[in-house]
């Protein structure tokens, strides 16, 4: 079921003066010596720096401008929801009322009044305040004791704002979804299979463990069921080196030499 309608909201301005009462801290270092035994048994005397805190005391006013600080006037939806689907640009969008707008979309009816509002845009803007308490104060470290605020020049608007709801039920539970219809936002709930979430965790397990067998090499040492497994490498040995017998050189000794008999010359008669 989906419903395309106006959500309504208050906006509210103001200026506000802070006085704070608070200390600043301020570090400083002093060397202090100390004594530790040593992986040998032995006692060792060494120094460090440690840090202290001095405090002063620090009062003093901080001044700040709010505009559009945007508070939902309806307890039909969560507010974290709503403020999940922020921002709604108001500068650029807010347009006076034309009942023209709300033809054929429903409107919901302000179910939060000015008055309480404005008690929940003063917790929004307590924390600004005490932020710029802190950095008025100064130092290295900040203690707020009390802040008393006064709120100036307050105006407000009653407006609507456009959110396509949706609801559906899985499995018998409800299941909510909110679009902001001005930047298309969407937040809501969803369902989560426990199955799915239980089997994409082992397979990540699984997977991990395949890419580590495969880049260290050990997958090799894995038995599977009704798997040939690899045979062990033979391991090659130095083989000791023998001293062979020296090959024969042949004799270069000088042969003696031996007289020819002489060729017989043919006659010339």
């Amino acid at each position: 079921m989906t419903e395309e309608g106006y959500l309504p909201f208050w906006t509210y301005d103001t200026y506000t003066v802070s006085y704070y009462q608070g200390s600043r801290g301020e570090h400083y270092y002093e060397t202090e010596t100390y004594t530790e035994t040593n992986s040998q048994g032995e006692t060792e005397t060494k120094t460090r720096q440690v840090q202290h805190t001095r405090w002063w005391p620090a009062s003093g006013r901080v001044d700040r401008s709010f505009d559009d600080i945007l508070i939902p006037a309806t307890t039909s939806i969560d507010r974290p929801r709503l403020d999940a689907l922020e921002p709604w640009h108001l500068k650029e969008s807010l347009r006076p009322y034309n009942s023209s707008y709300l033809a054929g979309f429903e409107a919901q009816r302000s179910q939060v009044s000015l008055t309480q509002g404005f008690e929940s845009a003063k917790n929004v803007m307590a924390g600004t305040i005490h932020f710029d308490v802190c950095r008025n104060i100064g130092g290295d470290e900040q203690r707020v004791h009390s802040i008393s605020t006064d709120y100036n020049a307050i105006t407000f608007k009653h407006i609507l704002l456009p959110v396509w709801l949706c609801a559906y039920r899985y499995q018998n539970q409800r299941y909510q979804v909110m679009v902001n219809a001005r930047t298309a936002e969407v937040q809501g709930e969803r369902p989560y299979s426990v199955w799915k979430i239980t089997a994409a965790v082992v397979s990540g397990v699984v997977l991990a463990g395949v890419m580590y067998l495969l880049f260290t090499g050990n997958w090799r040492y894995i038995r599977v069921p009704g798997l040939p497994q690899p045979q062990p490498q033979p391991t090659s040995l130095p083989v000791p080196s023998q001293k062979l017998p020296p090959a024969p050189v042949p004799s270069t000794a000088p042969v003696p030499s031996q007289k020819l008999p002489t060729a017989p010359v043919p006659s010339a008669n």
